[in-house]
């Protein structure tokens, strides 16, 4: 699976998955698979969000995670295992 941080950035934004799913044209179901990991979306749909979140795709998805228990942002290689922290 990709890893990605796309809850902590829409939030961040202050935007609700239905708002996001509206300006994206991105189904809300798919945008909750998307946040839970529980999918790998396709090129079309990581862009469709990444624009209405104004961000680069590297910025929300396949280079970062979030650790929950700590709450800071950590680097990850694509074999999902966290190498260090870049403060959150």
């Amino acid at each position: 699976m990709i890893n990605n941080i796309l809850k902590y950035v829409r939030e961040e934004r202050g935007m609700s998955k239905s708002e996001l799913s509206r300006r994206s044209g991105i189904s809300r179901i798919t945008i909750t698979k998307i946040e839970a990991n529980n999918t790998n979306p396709k090129a079309t749909t990581i862009s469709s969000i990444c624009k209405v979140l104004n961000k680069n795709p590297s910025e929300v998805f396949f280079t970062q995670c979030v650790n929950h228990e700590l709450q800071k942002w950590e680097e990850c290689d694509f074999n999902d295992s966290c190498t260090g922290t870049s403060g959150y």
